[in-house]
């Protein structure tokens, strides 16, 4: 057994259970390097109850991302089936349940049994069990890459190129923009040798805290998500 990533994952597990942040500042976060943040993640994932799920997430898909975060390279994290919701058009979103979510809109993959691609709407609910998101280097990977929650919408035929519009409460905050075929194509960062039907496929907004309000996440001929956060 791995001692030193399992009980670095414990700390994190814990933190996730019981909504209290840790200090990425302090020792032994202070001294987290590539190799065993990867360990960590990974002991993370069991400890969730992941391991063998068939939804994922990537992210840090570009430089400036992955400099902020102390990363090398996308990211990408199988995702706790918990968690996870499909067919998704309304929901509702306790803030006390996480500790300092973050919704970010993201085109997501469907792949049938068949091999067939369809496109869905995606909202995830990113979250840090780091105190304030101050992530130490790797943290992203040690931290199970920032899971919360995913809310995955109906799958649809896919469009060349999809748009996001984020409004709260009538107000939009933000736009963004992103390509079916480069979605696909990050699939390809997947293990091949692991369960894929659900994959969230990379930020196509900037990050927004969660506040109280309903948001609404319009992406156009996709399809739309709302979410009360109460």
């Amino acid at each position: 057994m791995d001692h030193e990533a399992e009980g670095l994952a414990a700390i994190l597990l814990e933190a996730h259970k019981s909504n209290t942040p840790v200090d990425g500042h302090t020792f032994p976060w202070s001294d987290l390097n590539k190799d065993l943040a990867a360990r960590v993640g990974l002991a993370f994932t069991r400890g969730v109850g992941a391991q063998d799920s068939p939804y994922w997430k990537l992210g840090a898909m570009d430089e400036a991302t992955q400099r902020k975060l102390g990363v090398t390279g996308p990211i990408f994290a199988q995702l706790d089936p918990r968690a996870v919701s499909l067919n998704v058009t309304d929901s509702v979103l306790e803030l006390s349940s996480l500790i300092a979510p973050k919704f970010e809109p993201e085109i997501g993959v469907h792949r049938d049994r068949d091999g067939t691609l369809k496109a869905m709407p995606c909202v995830e609910i990113a979250d840090s069990r780091f105190t304030g998101w101050v992530l130490p280097p790797s943290g992203v990977v040690a931290d199970g890459a920032l899971q919360g929650r995913m809310l995955f919408g109906l799958p649809v035929d896919p469009i060349d190129v999809v748009h996001v519009s984020v409004s709260r409460d009538g107000q939009e905050l933000s736009r963004g923009t992103g390509s079916w075929d480069e979605s696909v194509d990050r699939l390809g960062l997947l293990p091949h040798d692991q369960p894929v039907s659900a994959v969230a496929t990379g930020a196509l907004a900037p990050l927004h805290d969660c506040a109280i309000g309903l948001w609404t996440f319009d992406f156009a001929s996709l399809g739309q998500i709302s979410v009360r956060v109460i």
